[in-house]
């Protein structure tokens, strides 16, 4: 499909196009409740997602959604992408209870289809852990960081830039539950593989790292000179990315510290 090959190759805009065409032609050809139009909405859903055109993406994925739970010969793994691809999109929007349901779904399916040790399912629990850091449950959140990690360890190698994410999220929840002396080892070790590759992330989640990092450094007294030039090279980046909110946090913190 010429969609799925501009998708890889990072072109959001032409497989968007690729896929609203492909949706227009199988409505067509197959109506509305074909399993076909499921793999439509999923792929345009997603590709409308990466250009942050979030109504549109919501109405593919919840179309793709009710397909996928009204049909019963849909390929599980489908409904559980399809349950993942809404799951983050609510995250993205902050409707973190309804995150938490979609993605709770995936997980099942995706542990029932791969078992517990697939980076798929490592994905899945690092979305969930973070819907539920933002509905306060930070134990539940670390536990499901954590068992990420350990899966993308195994299947990757303890320095992988896939191993970035996790060790992010878990610093972060951690910090969150007041325990910035645990949080700091995984904060590093994260920094490590930014540093090594340094287009790992997109460059706001670089810049916010980097901050964390820093700021976690000087409060717990392990290095405070090198967590204020942590926070000032997050500083840079953050106004490099047109982050204006975090870059004003990050000077008054500096303004305080620095």
């Amino acid at each position: 499909m010429v969609g799925a090959v501009y998708g890889r190759l990072g072109q959001s805009e032409p497989a968007r196009d690729a896929f609203d065409r492909a949706k227009a032609i199988s409505l067509e050809k197959y109506g509305r409740q074909h399993p076909q139009m499921l793999k439509v909405h999923l792929n345009l859903g997603n590709a409308q997602a990466a250009l942050h055109s979030f109504e549109e993406a919501r109405t593919n994925l919840e179309a793709a959604v009710a397909i996928a739970d009204e049909l019963p010969d849909v390929n599980p793994g489908l409904r559980a992408s399809v349950h993942n691809s809404l799951g983050n999109l609510l995250m993205g929007e902050g409707e973190y209870e309804d995150s938490q349901r979609a993605l709770e779904v995936a997980l099942e399916l995706r542990l029932q289809i791969y078992g517990p040790d697939h980076p798929l399912v490592a994905r899945t629990l690092n979305g969930l852990g973070y819907a539920l850091k933002e509905l306060g449950h930070y134990d539940d959140a670390l536990e499901h960081y954590l068992r990420s990690l350990e899966i993308r360890e195994a299947q990757f190698g303890t320095d992988h830039p896939e191993v970035f994410f996790p060790l992010n999220n878990i610093g972060a929840v951690l910090v969150l539950a007041e325990r910035p002396d645990d949080a700091l080892p995984y904060l590093e070790r994260g920094l490590a593989l930014l540093e090594a590759h340094p287009t790992l992330t997109d460059p706001y989640r670089a810049a916010s790292h980097r901050d964390q990092t820093g700021r976690v450094l000087y409060d717990t007294g392990t290095d405070r000179p090198r967590g204020v030039a942590l926070v000032r090279d997050a500083l840079r980046r953050f106004k490099d990315a047109n982050e204006t909110e975090s870059a004003d946090k990050a000077e008054a913190w500096l303004a305080e510290h620095g």
